[in-house]
């Protein structure tokens, strides 16, 4: 395991749920090692293996991220503070398992935007959450009072745990788009750094080009503006497609295929769940969302849309409103 170089490990034996001595054996020579490690008996305590076994698989992965951060924030808090985070299914807690804030964000953002649509007096709504690395949608039966959801999923791995949110996907506005081997754009699902050497452009580099996006509101935002180097990102792309092609019109594609992944999202938890989504107004959150509105509402035959002045503030002002649960 050292030699492997990993930081957290997740453990599932097939009684455990019942039995967990075995891994807990497990995860004290593991734990001298000085890893984190995700035991089964403890995520999620079912008999359905598969489930038991991706929930300790999420978890374990979560963690690498979630506790260093916390354990950074407690570190320059005064003694004795403690540090809530947001879960999937809305509340917020001090001490709560990586697994269970994996959906946190969208679910302070999607807090928020309810706040929003209720300001405005709209009862029957979509939500469409657009980040720069995910989105999420919900309809607006999905609230903290109603039947929360479990079959939420991650990377095709099922939560185990409620969630406010049932449909999300790792696509944003920074999702880079690449050049597969038949010379055609494909939407990646890797992190930047995962495709080094490889050209590749992002739905902001589009939009910037496109004029899509204002210089203005990205910098106010604290957010790096470079229209050049957005072109010559996209310039790139397009030398390697078959046929090769400009920068605008490599930007002109991008966007119709991010939207693509966002209208399946949206006809999932509208049509398809049997809703109208002409007799709903679609609330826009994050700061990407406003991209997609407008040509998602169109496709879908939404007549209203809402969005709030800053949407990507969206998350934090929901963390604040999260109820918390001691």
């Amino acid at each position: 395991v050292q030699a492997l170089g990993v930081k957290s490990v997740a453990i599932t034996l097939l009684h455990s749920y019942r039995e967990p001595v075995h891994e807990q054996t497990l995860a004290a020579a593991l734990t001298e090692l000085g890893l984190w490690v995700s035991l089964s008996s403890e995520v999620l305590p079912i008999p359905r293996e598969f489930e038991r076994a991706s929930a300790t698989v999420l978890d374990a992965a979560a963690a690498t991220c979630t506790v260093p951060i916390e354990k950074a924030l407690l570190a320059a808090l005064p003694a004795g503070s403690r540090v809530r985070a947001v879960q999937s299914d809305g509340v917020a807690r001090s001490g709560t398992r990586p697994l269970r804030t994996l959906f946190g964000s969208q679910a302070a953002t999607l807090l928020a935007a309810q706040r929003v649509a209720a300001l405005h007096e709209q009862r029957h709504c979509l939500f469409l959450g657009v980040g720069a690395h995910q989105s999420f949608v919900a309809h607006n039966e999905h609230c903290p009072d109603s039947e929360l959801k479990h079959r939420a999923q991650l990377g095709g791995l099922p939560l185990g745990v409620p969630s406010l949110i049932s449909e999300a996907c790792a696509v944003g506005d920074l999702t880079p788009f690449t050049v597969d081997t038949r010379g055609q754009l494909r939407l990646g699902q890797h992190q930047l750094h995962d495709l080094e050497g490889q050209p590749t452009a992002c739905g902001r580099d589009a939009a910037l080009l496109l004029g899509r996006f204002v210089s203005d509101e990205l910098l106010a935002a604290g957010l790096a503006v470079d229209l050049e180097h957005s072109r010559q990102r996209l310039q790139a792309l397009g030398d390697k497609l078959t046929p090769p092609c400009a920068a605008d019109g490599v930007a002109v594609e991008l966007l119709p295929r991010l939207q693509a992944s966002l209208e399946v999202l949206l006809r999932r938890v509208s049509i398809e769940s049997g809703h109208d989504p002409s007799q709903y107004v679609l609330v826009c959150a994050g700061g990407a969302a406003r991209l997609f509105a407008e040509p998602l509402a169109q496709a879908l035959g939404i007549q209203s849309i809402l969005l709030p002045p800053v949407p990507g503030l969206l998350a934090a002002y929901g963390a604040l409103c999260a109820p918390v649960v001691r």
